[in-house]
This record gives C-alpha cells, structure tokens and sequence, in this order.
C-alpha cells in the first residue's frame, strides 16, 4: 500500500499549472460580464421604451465610468509592469507573479464592465453599454499566454544580450 508523503501531497506551482489557472480565471471572468450583459440586453428590450431616465444621473454614471476605465485600466498595466519587471529585465517571470499580474489587469476591466452594466441597468441609458464593451473587449483580448513565464534570448537591438536563435 502507497501512502502519501507531505512531499507527494504537494503540487508545485509550475508554468504550466499557472496557464491553467490563468485560463480558468480568465473564462469564469469573461463569463460573468457576459451573463449580465444578456440580462441588460433582455431588461432593455422587456422595457422597450427606456423607464425615462434622469438624464444628470446617466450622464455622471456615464463619465465616472469613463474616468474609472480612463484611470484604473492604465494604472492596473503599470501594476502589472512592476510585477513583470523580471521579464523587463531578461528573465522569465515566476509562474505566481504571471497570475497575479494578469489577474490586476483582468480585475480593473472586469470592475469597469460590470459597473457600466450596472449604470445601464440603473439609469435605463443604453449609451452605459459602450464602457462596458470597451472594457469587456479589452478584457477579451487580453487572453492568457505564458509568454512572460518563458525565457527569451534578448533584445535583437542589444548586442552584448542578444543571442541567434539556433
């Protein structure tokens, strides 16, 4: 009879298994938006014409959407920037540090999507659609590789890192 040690119990973290946790996240994530999206979509068309919303409320729901995406989505980039400097730097990064830095990215656009969704169901304005779509195709695009976990030969522009490829 095998038994299991505390050595065999422990998976380690490796670039595979953080693609694989990376995709994950990556569709619950894209799957939830998209969810609410056909909830705004099916509540718009129910309520045919819009309830006549305030038009002061939309708006300001509107632009702070805006300024949320306009501010948060840079700043999480540079976040996830600080986090990859590894990479920056020559180095692949650790499979972790991959995972939470596109997790800082995926969050933002996910938070800027859902409250556009939300303002949209708020204020009855279907303009609250478009950050939303901004934000979930960001986000969409921003799908996960693994590029940053692997190592790269350098800078082609550097002579004294670059190496020919084989």
């Amino acid at each position: 009879m095998a038994t299991l040690t505390p050595d065999r119990m422990r998976t380690e973290f490796t670039p595979e298994v953080a693609l694989r946790v990376a995709w994950a996240t990556w569709v619950i994530l894209l799957l939830a938006p998209l969810i609410l999206l056909g909830a705004v979509a099916l509540n718009l068309v129910k309520n045919a014409p819009p309830r006549g919303a305030d038009a002061v409320a939309a708006d300001a729901w509107f632009i702070g959407v805006l300024l949320f995406i306009g501010v948060a989505a840079p700043a999480a980039f540079f976040v996830r920037g600080r986090i990859f400097r590894q990479y920056w730097a020559g180095a692949p990064v650790t499979p972790g540090a991959y995972v939470a830095g596109m997790v800082v990215i995926w969050a933002t656009l996910e938070v800027g999507g859902v409250l556009s969704l939300v303002g949209c169901l708020v204020t009855g304005s279907t303009p609250m659609l478009l950050p939303s779509l901004l934000a979930l195709g960001i986000f969409a695009l921003s799908w996960p590789n693994g590029q940053a976990m692997v190592g790269h030969d350098g800078n082609s522009e550097d002579p004294q890192r670059y190496e020919e490829p084989r």
